[in-house]
């Protein structure tokens, strides 16, 4: 809301503009997890269930917080995914940051990073059953996103205790 203020510009519409773009990014990162998933799905086809949604259809005009955590939550499973299908682990960690983002904007997914390192943990232990490759770079950025959103909320209940007791 920042730059409307200081641009002295109409906040509705600055938050409509706003909402319509996080909307439209968040079904092109779903698109894109689509095709990383190798599922032959018409484009149209995703961007029409994003705007007949009666969901998000609700919500685009108002000044909530519904479509920036869809947003968030659409990254998030777009950087799970492309750090496991490029084999890259800072994607992993980058994940747990935008979760970490994301329980600022809603609780909703303060206990996620540690459900998911039990999750990664226990594929990473079991990893030759299930044939994959699964390297212990992976845990590590688990690892350590899960020690930052720890640490980042810990501070946030640790203040919000402070102001409000």
């Amino acid at each position: 809301l920042l730059p409307a203020v200081c641009l002295d510009m109409n906040l509705n519409l600055y938050i409509i503009v706003l909402n319509n773009l996080m909307i439209l990014l968040s079904a092109y990162f779903t698109f894109k997890i689509v095709k990383i998933m190798r599922v032959e799905i018409s484009y149209v086809f995703i961007f029409s269930i994003y705007f007949l949604d009666p969901t998000i259809t609700r919500y685009q005009f108002q000044i909530l917080t519904e479509i920036p955590f869809l947003f968030l939550i659409t990254m998030v499973l777009y950087t799970f995914i492309l750090g496991f299908s490029k084999n890259r682990s800072y994607y992993l960690f980058l994940g747990f940051v935008l979760i970490t983002i994301s329980t600022f904007l809603r609780p909703l997914t303060l206990y996620l990073p540690y459900y998911l390192m039990i999750f990664f943990t226990l594929l990473f232990i079991f990893r030759g059953f299930f044939q994959i490759n699964f390297r212990h770079q992976f845990i590590i950025a688990c690892l350590l996103g899960t020690l930052l959103h720890f640490s980042l909320t810990q501070l946030w209940s640790y203040r919000n205790y402070l102001e409000t007791n």
